[in-house]
């Protein structure tokens, strides 16, 4: 969980060399101790103790989001999809809880819920990345081309260094050269240089005189 999804809830911070069974008493201990346990990956034990605080407090959103990460990590995906939904009928304000549900969805391949839990969570959050991306990916597995790309756009927007969705963005606007040489970038970064050179000159078959192209051709042909 980022620190925005922490601060939604004002859950606080636990010391962790208390034990577990110890230190877990009131409502503001299970705030503390699930925190510092989904922050150490400890999925199996953050599962336990939110199924036991939501014993005690069954009405509190967060610890049904948290158990919907703990299961989702642990690949219990129909059991994520159940806690998440939990969450959201208790809270549907919090976007993260409807990206993950998205996440539990496309790893059951229910693709149609997928979309409408990834459209919800960008009703709330519009500029996370991955749920732009995984929109796509879910909209793909549906034949729904056009709106796939749309949502890998808005993607891509949000975060053009990142190399899958540069691919994509090459396979779906074969004719819009910028996409070949943010592309070239990505690839130039990550030190395929090799790649990255056919890229940009596939970038320039389209427009051999692009001033832009020409340079970052001459830039990585120096650093191979």
């Amino acid at each position: 969980m980022s620190d925005s999804q922490a601060n939604h809830y004002q859950a606080g911070i636990s010391d962790p060399q208390r034990p577990i069974a110890q230190s877990v008493k009131t409502l503001f201990d299970y705030q503390q101790q699930v925190n510092l346990l989904e922050q150490q990956n400890r999925w199996q034990d953050l599962e336990r103790l939110c199924s036991e605080a939501i014993q005690l407090y069954p009405n509190l959103p967060r610890f049904y989001h948290l158990l919907g990460d703990a299961k989702l990590n642990l690949q219990r995906w129909a059991e994520a999809v159940v806690a998440y939904q939990s969450a959201i009928a208790l809270d549907a304000t919090f976007s993260w809880s409807h990206n993950n549900l998205g996440d539990a969805l496309s790893q059951l391949q229910r693709w149609q819920e997928a979309v409408t839990a990834y459209q919800e969570a960008i009703n709330l959050k519009d500029d996370f990345f991955w749920s732009y991306y995984n929109l796509g990916e879910a909209l793909s597995q549906l034949n729904r081309w056009e709106e796939a790309v749309t949502a890998y756009r808005q993607a891509h927007v949000l975060a053009p260094e990142n190399l899958e969705v540069a691919k994509k963005m090459v396979n779906y606007f074969p004719n819009e050269i910028e996409f070949y040489f943010t592309l070239s970038q990505v690839l130039a970064r990550n030190n395929d240089l090799d790649q990255a050179l056919v890229v940009c000159r596939m970038g320039l078959n389209i427009q051999p005189n692009h001033s832009s192209g020409l340079k970052l051709e001459r830039a990585i042909l120096s650093h191979r």
